[in-house]
């Protein structure tokens, strides 16, 4: 049978929770008790800023997701019977990345269940990527049709290292090993249609991801052009950045691509996991090594900014 098949669904085990009963389960598992969440019921507003200030979406967001990782068609993505509170606990990961001893002080169950549970959500989570992260049909006379830039994730320096330091982990952006992400946003839609990594910081900058790892070439295939900062100069049939040949309009909108997209990156920024240094190092116990989890936090955040996106909240004001 296909992956794809609807018939790979039981329906029956689905469960589907209302904004209401996310917002509550949420909030309850942080400690508050629900005579007081009603008392402070005078404005609902005020509960969902607590619910974001410790998940990182709004509940809404929260229930489409709970609801489609259980009807995905995506294999890998599918929960076949999710637990509402383990799906919390994984949402606090990523936006609050607390570390092992504060999370069994919050959800009081033991570190390897906690972890477990964790890994387990963010890894469906990512998996939604190709559902919300996609290449679009662009507008046939459309030249430029997305902004590009590179994002610095800091790391430990690597445990599989021969030397105290590696350099080609080395990010120059933050003096300290790290990893490089290249991200790709529509002009059209503000979303994100493209991720590539991750790289090491010290071995891949901006411009020889773009050149070496798909970015270009998809370019090239298309006809199309990206707007991008002074860091990809060198590729003008498929980069257009500032030029003091302008004219004012160019230039202004121009100046508006790379700020949405700086914005973008901020967004990311904002979940914990990827604003602080990523504590993970090669276990040979693990199945995935510390690279692939940063991947895997990466691309699931993204996944999640894209949730934020369709309910709500308005990335963009420029």
């Amino acid at each position: 049978m296909s992956d794809d098949s609807d018939d790979d669904i039981d329906m029956q085990n689905v469960l589907i929770y209302t904004q209401d009963e996310v917002l509550m389960n949420g909030l309850t598992q942080l400690g508050w008790k629900e005579t007081r969440l009603n008392f402070v019921r005078r404005t609902d507003d005020k509960n969902i800023e607590l619910y974001k200030a410790a998940f990182g979406v709004h509940p809404a967001a929260a229930a489409q997701l709970i609801e489609d990782l259980q009807t995905t068609k995506i294999a890998a993505a599918r929960v076949e019977r999710l637990d509402i509170d383990k799906l919390h606990w994984s949402l606090h990961f990523l936006y609050r990345y607390p570390k092992e001893n504060e999370r069994e002080n919050m959800w009081h169950k033991s570190r390897n269940t906690i972890r477990w549970s964790c890994w387990y959500y963010v890894e469906k989570i990512r998996n939604l990527k190709s559902m919300k992260i996609v290449w679009p049909k662009f507008p046939g006379d459309d030249i430029w049709v997305m902004s590009v830039d590179g994002t610095h994730l800091i790391t430990l320096e690597p445990g599989d290292s021969d030397v105290p330091k590696d350099p080609s982990y080395f990010s120059f952006k933050h003096h300290t090993a790290g990893f490089n992400y290249e991200v790709g946003i529509d002009l059209f839609t503000s979303k994100c249609i493209w991720l590539s990594g991750p790289h090491k910081a010290g071995t891949y900058n901006d411009a020889k991801i773009f050149k070496e790892k798909g970015l270009r070439a998809k370019l090239r295939k298309y006809g199309k052009k990206a707007i991008a900062d002074e860091g990809y100069r060198g590729f003008p049939g498929e980069i257009s950045t500032a030029n003091s040949m302008d004219s004012k309009q160019v230039a202004e909108f121009k100046v508006r691509a790379r700020q949405r997209h700086e914005i973008y990156n901020g967004k990311l920024k904002q979940f914990e996991v990827l604003s602080d240094r990523f504590r993970c190092k090669n276990n040979p116990n693990d199945n995935l090594t510390a690279a692939e989890k940063l991947q895997c936090c990466f691309e699931a955040v993204n996944v999640l900014v894209a949730y934020k996106m369709e309910f709500g909240e308005p990335l963009f004001d420029i």
